[in-house]
């Protein structure tokens, strides 16, 4: 979970401090105003959200919107419709019902996904490309302004990684890293 949450955050900073400048007046007060992080969630804080807050928060120049939609569809859809005004620098999503809200899927794409230039990290999306949310791992048709946080490591990687372990138990797998 620690290296997944870093990983994570290195995206997230090269997201928020990439943005397209146009003048030297702009960039400067780019760099004063704080970066504004907008959060749809399903219900509610989670510990991945968690985790993501505190390292955010680590950060003087980042506000943090936090928008649940508290297991509600139509609280998500207003969610969603307040995007625009809230002027957000990132979205984070969670979960799949969440991301393809926002994002649609790769055969019906929402308008927001058409349109925007707001770039989206979601999390905790067990199946991307079975869900539709991309084509593959190794798509870029849909990646410019979005990525992902694996949630589940390859078994590979998992039962390397259980190798290493101090007090290793046999049945026991790495999900996260």
């Amino acid at each position: 979970m620690i290296k997944s949450l870093q990983c994570l955050l290195l995206v997230v900073t090269l997201m928020l401090t990439s943005a397209p400048l146009t003048t030297q007046e702009s960039h400067a007060s780019s760099v004063d105003q704080p970066k504004h992080v907008v959060m749809l969630l399903w219900r509610g804080m989670t510990q991945a959200e968690q985790g993501f807050v505190d390292e955010m928060n680590q950060n003087d120049n980042v506000r943090i919107t936090i928008l649940d939609a508290d297991k509600n569809r139509q609280t998500l859809a207003k969610h969603i419709n307040s995007l625009d005004g809230l002027e957000p620098d990132l979205i984070y999503t969670f979960g799949t019902t969440i991301t393809l809200s926002l994002l649609g899927s790769t055969n019906a794409p929402t308008e927001f996904n058409n349109n925007g230039t707001i770039p989206v990290v979601f999390n905790i999306v067990s199946d991307p490309i079975g869900s539709k949310i991309v084509d593959s791992v190794d798509s870029t048709q849909r990646a410019q302004n979005y990525t992902a946080l694996a949630i589940l490591s390859p078994m590979k990687c998992s039962l390397m990684s259980s190798k290493n372990w101090e007090a290793s138990i046999p049945w026991a797998l790495s999900l996260t890293h």
